[in-house]
């Protein structure tokens, strides 16, 4: 999967994904962690880069844009939603 750059690619990405997030929901909740999979997964869709500032190379996606993202997994697995959240919260700390 290529990622361009851009919160339309990023959301659109993460969707092509959500039925896999979605089977892996049980064994996120299960094991209280998300699956390595499923990380992967987040990772190539540019999830883990959306609010790094684009300075450093990220994304730099506004809030309203990555919590459409954040949106689109916690549609399908509230627990990688609520992870994702956690990320992508540390990420923008570290940009200010």
């Amino acid at each position: 999967m290529t990622i361009r750059q851009g919160p339309a690619t990023v959301l659109e990405a993460v969707s092509a994904v959500a039925p896999v997030i979605r089977e892996h929901g049980a064994e996120a909740e299960e094991r209280g962690q998300v699956p390595r999979a499923t990380l992967r997964l987040l990772d190539r869709a540019g999830v883990f880069r959306m609010a790094v500032p684009g300075r450093f190379g990220g994304l730099d996606l506004s809030l309203a844009e990555q919590a459409d993202v954040v949106g689109e997994i916690a549609r399908v697995c509230p627990s990688t939603g609520w992870n994702a959240t956690g990320l992508l919260t540390g990420a923008l700390m570290a940009g200010l």
